[in-house]
């Protein structure tokens, strides 16, 4: 079965083209990723609307992957949108949008569901049995953080900060300044506080900022998921990138890795001092970087409750 999974976040839009089986719901093979970065959530406020040069971008994208999907021969789409939808005054608008283009209209999913849906799709392939694991999503406008099996959550929660909500509200500058650095750890630290001392073996950071990090600290030119996706990061090399991101401007970034940074340039160092701030939480020295994620624990979710569903109608 043919599936595109798209995953509208705060900054980026993503698109998977995958199949998978009933019979083997964990299982998502002959992937192929697209990805965009309009930024819905740039200068978004809680209440406010998206403004309509993002929701123009949007269209674009939306119109772009719509042909993608077409020609791939998909059985089933799957739309899920998150935090930007979750906080805009316009989401309605912008659900129609969607509806428009692609024929479904988005499930405006809750930050637990969106923590789920990532576990789901990055911890599933690289834990066996009742190993526990743990998953970072770090998004634009939230962050998630979960613990459980390859399909069941023990732990669970979504904090209210992501690489545009910080990056917007403390670095004023070209450069971030010692003092706007300490205030957004001290948030990120506070926050963090909600989530319990919880140890665990394997940790997977999914989204942006690992793989993005991930790529510089292999030199990379361009990005190449067989070389980031699985690959380590540990506190040294943490600690390696924040001296070498800490003093240099967007500008400076986005011409030394400009088809690594491309749109994120002016994010990637929040998200570096994010993922520092939860890899001390969370007590562990390295973790694992993977591409995967919401879009893929989407369509093993799909699968999932379908099968429960035809199981429980076949047993009544």
């Amino acid at each position: 079965m043919k599936f595109a999974s798209i995953d509208i976040g705060t900054n980026t839009i993503l698109l998977l083209l995958a199949e998978a089986d009933y019979c083997a719901p964990l299982n998502i093979y002959n992937d192929i990723n697209y990805y965009e970065m309009p930024r819905l959530g740039k200068g978004l406020l809680p209440g406010e609307p998206v403004n309509i040069k993002r929701i123009n971008l949007m269209r674009q994208v939306l119109t772009n992957y719509r042909e993608r999907i077409i020609s791939y021969g998909c059985d089933k789409i799957l739309v899920n949108a998150t935090n930007a939808f979750r906080i805009a005054s316009n989401s309605s608008e912008l659900s129609d949008i969607v509806e428009e283009i692609l024929g479904v209209r988005p499930n405006i999913i809750k930050g637990t569901d969106e923590a789920y849906l990532s576990h789901l799709g990055a911890v599933s392939p690289r834990i066996s049995g009742n190993e526990k694991g743990a998953v970072i999503d770090i998004g634009g406008g939230s962050t998630e953080i979960t613990i459980g099996t390859k399909t069941k959550i023990e732990f669970s929660h979504s904090f209210d900060f992501g690489v545009v909500s910080l990056s917007e509200k403390y670095f004023k500058g070209i450069i971030p300044h010692t003092d706007e650095i300490k205030s957004l750890r001290g948030e990120v630290r506070g926050k963090l506080c909600d989530f319990p001392n919880i140890r665990v073996r394997k940790i997977v950071a999914v989204a942006g900022t690992p793989t993005s990090l991930s790529a510089i600290k292999q030199n990379l030119i361009e990005y190449r998921d067989e070389l980031i996706e699985g690959s380590v990061l540990s506190k040294t090399d943490l600690r390696n990138l924040y001296n070498k991101l800490k003093s240099s401007s967007s500008a400076e970034l986005i011409k030394r890795y400009p088809n690594i940074l491309s749109g994120r340039e002016d994010l990637i160092f929040s998200g570096l001092l994010i993922l520092e701030e939860i890899i001390q939480k969370l007590g562990s020295n390295e973790l694992i970087v993977s591409s995967r994620g919401l879009r893929y624990g989407a369509i093993t979710h799909h699968l999932l409750k379908t099968e429960n569903r035809n199981n429980n109608r076949q047993s009544e």
